[in-house]
């Protein structure tokens, strides 16, 4: 599992892909496969690593099977947050350790509104 946190998405992806397209080969098929691949030099192991196709993968998995579009969902268009209003308080009215509104303890005492 370790390793698997190490690998970036494009090679999570490729792992799922690999993965679907094994469970298509037969036990024997994979199995020759595995011991042709264990017999090449490391040289040779270099070569065919880099002959694979580098597709570039865009988001953290990709669907094994496509999706149709009309099964998407749509986002919705972004949108400016910077603009957001702030609410504006005195430091005595904020409690330092928690950062919620100070119960004003007279008003709570006798019944009147808070301010």
């Amino acid at each position: 599992m370790g390793e698997w946190s190490t690998l970036t998405a494009s090679e999570r992806s490729q792992a799922r892909l690999n993965f679907v397209a094994t469970g298509k080969l037969s036990t024997d098929d994979k199995q020759a496969k595995w011991q042709a691949y264990q017999a090449l030099s490391e040289d040779e192991r270099h070569k065919l690593a880099e002959q694979a196709p580098h597709r570039p993968m865009l988001g953290a998995a990709i669907a094994v099977r496509p999706v149709p579009t009309e099964r998407l969902t749509r986002l919705p268009a972004k949108t400016d947050n910077a603009a957001m209003p702030r609410i504006s308080a005195a430091p005595h009215q904020i409690d330092p350790r928690t950062l919620l509104p100070q119960v004003d303890r007279h008003a709570a005492e006798h019944g009147t509104p808070a301010r």
